[in-house]
This record gives C-alpha cells, structure tokens and sequence, in this order.
C-alpha cells in the first residue's frame, strides 16, 4: 500500500469518525422531562432535533420505578464495536442512574450499573424502546 493510498484511507476514516459524532446529542433529558413535552425530543451535535416516541417514553416510565424518572438521562447511546468475532455495545450516556436503570431493566438489580452490553441483549432493548436508544458506530484512529 502506497503511503498516499493510506493517508487516503486515514482521511477517510476521520471524515465518517466526524460524521458519526454529529449524531450524538448535545442535550441529555430526564425520562420525567421528555413525559412533559408534547414533542419528545433532543438536539444532536449536528444541530437536528432528534424525536423520540411517545409510547417509548411511556413503556420506559411504567417500566422503572417511579424515583428513577428524575434521575434517568436519554436518550441511551451506545458505541459499538466489533473487533474480530467479538462485537460489544458500550453506553457513552453520562448518567451513572441510566447504567443504574440499565441493570433493573436487564437484570432487576437497581444496584447493577451496566455499561457494556452483548449484542443479543442490545437487540431485545431496542426491540422494547427503539427510539430511546441511539448506536454510533466506534472508530480508533
């Protein structure tokens, strides 16, 4: 490989690296902010207004105890990343009650704070709140 093949190949992955970081958002809410807003929502880094579903609020509020609804910050975003056959979704929320909530959803335990999940788990949780999670994907450089 030529060094302007690869300084190509770098540029590139700096480019879409910058372009995965512009979904991330810039405002995290409480799950008892986004039950109060008519439109749900946060803005992302790029400046887009990211919507969250309605019933997503709602299934997640009957689906935690009621004293996590102040202190749970969404939307969930999670980097993954696949390194040879082992793939790993990680949350990047800065909320140590969402890797709080994280476990009671999962495990049942308020005491569990999970922060790295297995991609069979990943797909029941998005299955279940779709809208309240957000997956970028992770780039090392």
């Amino acid at each position: 490989m030529t060094e302007r093949t690869l300084r190509s190949i770098i540029g590139k992955l700096r480019r879409d690296k910058k372009t995965f970081e512009q979904s991330i958002p810039s405002e995290y809410k409480t799950l008892k902010t986004l039950l109060t807003e008519i439109d749900p929502g946060v803005k992302l880094a790029s400046g887009d207004y990211y919507r969250i579903k309605r019933a997503d609020v709602e299934r997640l509020s009957k689906d935690l105890p009621w004293f996590l609804h102040n202190l749970v910050r969404l939307p969930m975003v999670f980097t993954y990343k696949k390194v040879g056959e082992m793939a790993t979704f990680k949350l990047i929320t800065p909320s140590k009650w969402t890797m709080r909530a994280l476990g009671y959803l999962l495990e049942g335990d308020l005491t569990k704070t999970l922060f790295e999940i297995q991609p069979s788990t990943m797909s029941k949780l998005i299955n279940k709140y779709k809208s309240l999670i957000i997956v970028v994907l992770s780039i090392d450089i």
